[in-house]
């Protein structure tokens, strides 16, 4: 928040206001009589969707009409406007808080005046990045940004080093995903857990998130329009798509509860030992990790005097006075007052996700949604299915930037033998079926039949998929008739399709599954809707199992003494 006295703050609370409006355009003076009514406003913001994110770099803009202005057609794009918020008291003094410097970008004549739309010096940032690689101080490298861009950096050495990995050395790699200082900056500051602005006086600054209240907004002092969410956002979780070994590295707090926050190939985090570069992600983590928004909008006559980042405490009403609201988009026009809005996502309908699904999310920020994507499948291990058992052959998780079907093909080799305790049936048969996010696929089911000795099965599927959406695909066989036996390596699997990602590390994701067929005591059947609690626990992975019992079932003087069931992994250590 702009400093601004008491006084100022009590007066911009109450029900009614004085305020005015004056500046230079180009090297003309004007005040709010030489705007139209209502054409004044200034929006900025540090969030692009409804997602909190680190490095943003986003551009403030500023529009107005300006009336009885003396400058000529054809000079005003490219002027700068620096425009001032008078507020005045009651006793007929007045205090200033400087709006920012603009550049016009945009003016157009018409019978009411020139309207200018005119932005902030993140603009000057657009600019191609001349460098072929780059290593040095984030001190450093924001110095030689601004000077590149006629920028004036509003940090001093020691506050650039108080960020997180403020003190690192930094170093980014040609091959990188920087087109414009813009872009560089944004993934200087993404690394240094902060978002880039530019101040009142047009410097270029970076600003961390935190949850030290500025101000108390009653509910006196909001519009009924105000909304609140009834959830707090918050991340314990950090992933970096890692482009030399192309994995995504996860990071994430003990209490691994909440949203993960996905920083792609950041080039700034792809430099240095391993060690080095865990050090980085942990403190950008920790930083993020610290703060805990609720989501809100609130309108009220409100003062351009509070700033991007700055926290507020909302009391009264349907305030909550214990919560931090942080302002991440702003706007404000001399006729519509101020409105402010800090987004971000529920963490509970968001932490379902396992920690394969945050690998694909980062995985996606290198995929191009209009580039064709390949990626293959084997099993390691030997599958046997005896005669009227259904096994899992082929499990996929993969997802898209947009919406598109994705080809799924296999090809299976596989042995058949139809002899079941001694008598021979002649042939087998071969049931697929296919599962869609664990739903089964209805009336369709490929079916082959088999005579002894060995045969090469063929599936082709189309899956469609949503924008965005995690899809888990797997291929069940049923054998009826006899035994089938796929070796090692015998299934040869592959999906493709437009912006996909995909990861074939497996990462500690367990699916259980378990089928509980009817009890018959002679005309007295217990179906199979029978439930059942499963437990889990960590522990370190060698000769790991899981157990379940089911109790006692009872009818009447008729009772079932209870039985249980156990799995046991059995793998060499180190796997």
């Amino acid at each position: 928040m702009y400093s601004v006295s008491n006084k100022y703050i009590q007066d911009m609370k109450q029900p009614s206001a004085r305020f005015g409006i004056r500046g230079t355009v180009y090297n003309q003076s004007f005040t709010e009589a030489n705007l139209a009514g209502g054409s004044f406003s200034i929006t900025n913001s540090c969030v692009d969707n409804d997602e909190m994110l680190l490095g943003a770099a986003f551009i403030g803009e500023f529009r107005a009409t300006f009336q009885d202005i003396n400058i000529g057609r054809y000079d005003w794009v490219g002027k700068a406007i620096t425009p001032i918020h008078v507020r005045k008291f009651g006793d007929g003094t007045e205090e200033e808080v400087p709006l920012g410097v603009f550049t016009i970008a945009e003016a157009i004549w018409s019978a009411d005046g020139v309207s200018v739309i005119a932005y902030d010096n993140m603009a000057k940032l657009d600019k191609a990045a001349q460098f072929n690689a780059t290593s040095g101080s984030a001190y450093g490298i924001l110095q030689n940004i601004c000077t590149a861009c006629g920028v004036v950096l509003g940090m001093t050495q020691g506050q650039v080093e108080a960020l997180p990995n403020g003190q690192q050395l930094f170093g980014c790699y040609p091959d990188n995903d920087i087109t414009t200082y813009r872009d560089m900056v944004s993934w200087l500051a993404q690394a240094l857990a902060s978002v880039v602005l530019i101040d009142r006086s047009g410097r270029l600054i970076l600003k961390t998130y935190g949850m030290v209240s500025v101000d108390t907004i009653t509910a006196e002092s909001r519009f009924d329009n105000s909304n609140f969410s009834d959830f707090v956002s918050q991340y314990s979780g950090l992933s970096i798509t890692d482009i030399e070994s192309k994995e995504t590295r996860y990071y994430h707090t003990d209490d691994d509860r909440y949203l993960t926050m996905n920083l792609g190939a950041n080039p700034f985090l792809q430099y240095g030992t391993k060690s080095t570069k865990d050090t980085m992600a942990r403190a950008s983590l920790n930083q993020l990790a610290s703060v805990a928004y609720v989501p809100f909008q609130i309108s009220m006559l409100g003062d351009p005097a509070y700033d991007l980042c700055d926290v507020l405490t909302n009391s009264g009403g349907l305030g909550d006075g214990t919560k931090a609201f942080c302002i991440q988009r702003f706007s404000w026009s001399m006729s519509g007052g101020y409105t402010a809005e800090g987004v971000g996502k529920n963490p509970d309908l968001a932490n379902a996700k396992s920690k394969t699904d945050k690998k694909l999310d980062g995985i996606m920020s290198t995929v191009k949604s209009d580039q064709i994507q390949y990626y293959f499948f084997e099993n390691s291990d030997e599958i046997t299915i005896n005669d009227t058992k259904t096994c899992e052959i082929i499990y996929l998780r993969f997802l898209a930037l947009k919406q598109t079907t994705v080809i799924f093909h296999a090809e299976i080799l596989l042995d058949a033998d139809s002899t079941v305790s001694g008598i021979n049936y002649n042939d087998i048969e071969g049931k697929v079926s296919y599962f869609l996010n664990l739903v089964e696929v209805q009336d369709y089911y490929p079916t082959e039949t088999w005579v002894d000795g060995k045969h090469v099965l063929h599936l082709l599927y189309h899956i469609p998929i949503q924008e965005e959406q995690v899809v888990r695909f797997s291929v069940r066989l049923t054998a009826n008739g006899g035994k089938i036996v796929i070796p090692a390596g015998g299934v040869q699997a592959i999906i493709h399709g437009q912006g996909l990602a995909a990861t074939d590390v497996w990462d500690g994701y367990l699916d259980f599954e378990e089928k509980l067929h009817p009890v018959e005591f002679g005309t007295m059947t217990v179906d199979d809707n029978l439930t059942a609690t499963a437990t889990y626990w960590r522990d370190i992975p060698y000769n790991p199992s899981a157990a379940e019992y089911i109790g006692e079932i009872e009818f009447g003087s008729l009772e079932v003494e209870g039985f249980g069931d156990e799995i046991a992994f059995d793998f060499e250590e180190g796997e």
